[in-house]
């Protein structure tokens, strides 16, 4: 299902004159963002990978963003991509991005896995869009953050991404499910 719907996503982007980045990189997935100064773009996440199930070291992601606007910028990317060698990138299911940071800037969140069968096994990573190009932002060295959701949990109108901390999967030989699993919380 989920290769089904890269495949129908990349045949709208080259409907729309966007061409894989590399000859053999699909589009995984993509989404409409809006940037600082109103307009509108396209995230899209390329995907690399051998042609069997991903497994540890057998993905890499590329993340560009395309600017809607003159036909001139039509299937040109916004700055330098972001490459996550041997990492699988998705969007955060909930939000794909959001205005975190506090200066208009919108920030794609993403969940990157490296393809091992854990909760642990993945890594939130996120992505600022600025004018210019895009910027990953640092959320520490914590291979085992899952982003979740993304609210305003002080109720002030700031966003935070909710995340779960997974490092503590199979603690004292619990199963995964019964495993505790803290919240944390990325507010800037």
């Amino acid at each position: 299902v989920k290769e089904r719907a890269g495949l129908e996503a990349e045949s709208q982007l080259r409907a729309a004159a966007i061409a894989p980045p590399a000859r053999q990189a699909f589009a995984w997935e993509s989404r409409q963002i809006m940037l600082a100064d109103g307009k509108r773009a396209l995230a899209v996440v390329w995907v690399s990978a051998q042609c069997r199930t991903i497994a540890p070291g057998e993905a890499a992601s590329l993340l560009l963003v395309y600017v809607a606007g003159s036909p001139a910028n039509v299937g040109r990317p916004l700055g330098r991509p972001v490459e996550f060698p041997d990492e699988l990138v998705s969007f955060a299911p909930e939000r794909p991005f959001a205005y975190l940071t506090g200066d208009g800037t919108p920030v794609l969140v993403l969940r990157a896995a490296n393809g091992g069968q854990c909760w642990g096994c993945n890594r939130l990573r996120l992505v600022a869009v600025g004018s210019d190009g895009l910027d990953e932002l640092p959320v520490g060295d914590d291979a085992s953050v899952v982003p979740f959701a993304i609210d305003d949990v002080a109720g002030d109108g700031r966003l935070a991404v909710l995340a779960s901390d997974s490092r503590w999967e199979g603690f004292a030989g619990l199963c995964p499910s019964c495993a505790p699993v803290p919240t944390l919380v990325y507010r800037w």
